[in-house]
């Protein structure tokens, strides 16, 4: 079995993504979460985090944040909106940063008003960190 298709297996939600943040591969959990948006920009998914995502992914180009830990809302295949929380994975060839593996290990339902992430001082495992009061309805544990 090849890696595309043992991730494709897994219950949490994942995506490929370019550096431009084009959305190059979802896994079937993605695609339930927010439906197909292979080959769409990442705005089409969290269109209120647009500045947060490209200046991710400007630090991951510059090799500053190769893993990151980080709270976002994304609109789901439903239309509704869904806070989740995500480890992100940068993908290189040497130093050049070719794509970034998105993986969701948390999904809230909700307007994301309580769950917008913040960046908190002394928070050390997480980039951008849950605000007080964000409730989490299901967890998704990684098992790989």
């Amino acid at each position: 079995m090849d890696l595309v298709s043992t991730l494709e297996q897994l219950d949490a939600p994942m995506a490929l993504v370019d550096p431009s943040g084009r959305l190059l591969w979802q896994n079937r959990a993605a695609v339930a979460l927010v439906g197909e948006v292979r080959g769409m920009d990442l705005a089409a998914v969290a269109p209120d985090y647009q500045k947060q995502g490209r200046d991710a992914l400007a630090r991951k180009s510059m090799g500053l944040d190769r893993i990151t830990h980080a709270g976002t809302v994304v609109v789901g295949a439903d239309g509704a909106r869904k806070r989740i929380e995500t480890i992100s994975l940068s993908l290189t060839r040497g130093t050049e940063l070719v794509a970034v593996l998105g993986i969701v290990n948390s999904v809230a339902d909700g307007d994301g008003q309580a769950g917008q992430p913040s960046s908190r001082p002394g928070c050390s495992r997480h980039s951008a960190c849950w605000r007080p009061g964000s409730r989490r309805k299901r967890s998704r544990a990684l098992s790989a």
